[in-house]
């Protein structure tokens, strides 16, 4: 869209069910009706300049995950925030479908992330009936929670919005792969940006057990590097490669739990992930599939990691390096002396 426009006019993309996302300029100041409506959007980026949302913008937009607003509530035409209800000048009633009308669902509503200065604000907007503009919407005050493994890994991915980390978790990219082991990049250092639409791998403390942390919002950052991995803000099934790995737990080279990347379906094939999640894409030829020995797995250990055999006995043989200790506080312990310590995602003690 030309970013010198102040109007989304009337209609504009309605029944557009091909377009998925869309940049709303900073000029804009007025979403008229039905601009949106029955599209196949999945986000939207509401800019702070906006001062008005007509009935009906987004209504029946069936595929829509997200919804952000970078500022407080648009101030004109309030009709449209309280249920829509109109009143002409001969004293007629009129009743608008409302600005998100009928989407997400009460089992899986959209998110709706808001500057957490103006969440109260947001919150009013609300019907008795919990419905937001009425559609089904769920409040995240510029935040989103993920939860890592034991282990102190995840994956992530937010297609519009950057995330600005805690203190205590990382994000890498994978670089590249090659000879059967993987490359990962640095993308966000500890309490760093994860940019939008750069699929990682989270990395923070061991723990005992899975621990969830908040993820906050920002306009902040860019990566335009290579990256094996891929994401979605919807469940969907696995797309970009030829051979699909997911990040769990599994047995390589005699372990149990090892957790780390694993076919999803046999033979790599692709396979159904829920929403914000990445998984690896790569070629047949690098799995192994083409002549070469099958790569049915890869650890996590360092920043290149060795292709590992699953239980059946597929893949490289390369041995798994020493595991790591961490102290009952999460920090890696290089020497472990006698005390409690977490491996693996599990409480050992050493005499």
């Amino acid at each position: 869209l030309p970013n010198d426009i102040t109007r989304l006019a009337n209609g504009l993309f309605w029944e557009c069910t091909n377009l998925t996302s869309v940049e709303i300029p900073e000029s804009v100041e007025m979403i008229e009706g039905s601009v949106f409506s029955e599209s196949g959007l999945t986000s939207i980026i509401i800019p702070r300049n906006v001062e008005g949302i007509e009935d009906g913008a987004f209504a029946y937009c069936a595929s829509l995950s997200y919804i952000v607003f970078e500022g407080d509530v648009p101030s004109y035409n309030q009709t449209y925030v309280h249920g829509s209800y109109y009143e002409d000048d001969q004293g007629n009633e009129h009743w608008f479908s409302s600005a998100f009308e009928e989407v997400g669902s009460e089992e899986s509503p959209v998110s709706l992330i808001v500057p957490a200065e103006y969440a109260s604000h947001y919150e009013d907007i609300f019907d008795e009936d919990g419905l937001f503009l009425r559609g089904h919407v769920k409040l995240s005050a510029g935040t989103h929670a993920v939860t890592l493994s034991p282990d102190g890994y995840a994956t992530y991915y937010n297609g519009a919005i950057g995330m600005r980390l805690p203190n205590s978790l990382s994000a890498k990219t994978v670089t590249a792969i090659a000879n059967g082991q993987l490359t990962y990049g640095d993308v966000a250092e500890e309490g760093g940006i994860i940019p939008a639409a750069t699929a990682v791998l989270l990395c923070g403390p061991a723990t005992v057990e899975p621990t969830t942390y908040t993820l906050n919002y920002t306009q902040e950052g860019s990566y335009a590097g290579p990256n094996l991995l891929h994401g979605s803000d919807v469940a969907t099934t696995t797309t970009g490669g030829e051979v699909y790995y997911k990040l769990t737990y599994g047995s390589a080279s005699g372990h149990e739990d090892v957790f780390g990347w694993y076919w999803g379906e046999e033979e790599g094939a692709a396979f159904s992930i829920g929403a914000h999640k990445a998984w690896l894409a790569i070629t047949r030829e690098q799995a192994g599939l083409d002549g070469g020995t099958p790569v049915k797995s890869f650890g996590l250990s360092g920043n290149v990691t060795d292709g590992l055999p699953n239980m059946e006995g597929f893949g490289q043989t390369k041995q798994l390096s020493e595991p790591y200790y961490h102290d009952l506080q999460g920090r890696r312990v290089s020497r472990p002396a006698s005390g409690l310590y977490i491996v693996n995602g599990k409480k050992i003690a050493i005499m």
